[in-house]
């Protein structure tokens, strides 16, 4: 019937975070992002630019709206793999883990949510949590860095009815 359901699965963190040696991963600032933003965007959506700029602009509307601190691994002298940590009370939520695509398979991205969940904890946070797409493998990774499920949201889509019609 056109319907698209994207499934998704909250998860919270044990609250037992390990010390790695976390000068691997540096708390950096919105403008260091911005080119890892970029660069990670037009591999998803390579053919609109408008695009990429738009979603790289949201990364740096949030910062507006809530306290939100970005955490990145550099390679090569550049930002290939980070996180945000957006916080508000006691309860702290990781969004947005990415890594650039010839920089994946090396545990970057386990790296940088590590250090955002060791972070939350340490400033006093007693809740951290993060979002996973119930149908893609990140969810397996989370799971492996202490997050369990809790809970699941589901989003229904479908095309205005004249878009129907005409296939």
């Amino acid at each position: 019937m056109g319907w698209k359901v994207d499934r998704a699965i909250a998860m919270i963190h044990s609250g037992s975070v390990e010390q790695e040696p976390l000068p691997l991963v540096a708390e950096v600032d919105s403008e260091e992002m911005v080119p890892f933003w970029e660069e990670e965007n037009r591999g998803s959506h390579p053919d609109d630019e408008a695009l990429v700029s738009q979603l790289t602009r949201q990364n740096l509307l949030v910062k507006e709206k809530i306290d939100c601190q970005y955490f990145a691994r550099r390679l090569e002298g550049r930002v290939v793999s980070g996180c945000q940590l957006y916080s508000r009370g006691g309860t702290a939520q990781i969004e947005a883990v990415g890594t650039l695509s010839e920089y994946r398979n090396q545990g970057l991205a386990s790296s940088v949510v590590r250090r955002a969940a060791w972070e939350a904890f340490a400033s006093g946070h007693d809740l951290v949590w993060i979002m996973a797409n119930e149908d893609d493998w990140p969810k397996a990774l989370y799971a492996k860095l202490g997050f369990s499920p809790v809970g699941r949201f589901f989003g229904f889509m479908r095309k205005p009815r004249q878009e129907l019609a005409a296939k």
